[in-house]
């Protein structure tokens, strides 16, 4: 599912719950949070685009520098079945195919990718 091979640690089960748990409170319809955790325990990451509460966002233009101040925030990266532990830089340098979602510790901020037009920041 990646066009490059991504050179960085694999996410821990305990770094999945210190992104995903907050991210589905914060950024899931309330009345989809009971099939989001079903998803994320299966890691069918991109089943759960669907259900992201997108007025929580805004598209997001590579290089425009809205991402610049939160660079060094570590997150997880989720494309296909996988999950990576690694900053958001690195994730926005990654040249993928496929639905990724970046989210960083705690949820403070999410970019939902699904490659049909702009990635989409959640904050």
């Amino acid at each position: 599912m990646t066009a490059t091979k991504i050179p960085h640690e694999h996410a821990t089960d305990a770094g999945l719950d210190q992104a995903l748990a907050p991210f589905i409170d914060r950024f899931v319809r309330e009345d989809k949070r009971t099939k989001a955790q079903t998803l994320l325990a299966k890691r069918e990451w991109a089943d759960l685009m669907a259900l992201i509460d997108t007025r929580r966002g805004r598209p997001l233009t590579p290089g425009d520098g809205s991402l610049d101040p939160w660079h060094q925030v570590r997150g997880v990266f989720l494309i296909g079945r996988d999950a990576y532990a690694l900053t958001t830089e690195e994730a926005m340098k990654l040249r993928t195919t496929g639905v990724t979602l970046f989210v960083s510790y705690g949820a403070t901020f999410a970019v939902s990718h699904d490659h049909h037009g702009s990635p989409i920041l959640l904050t």
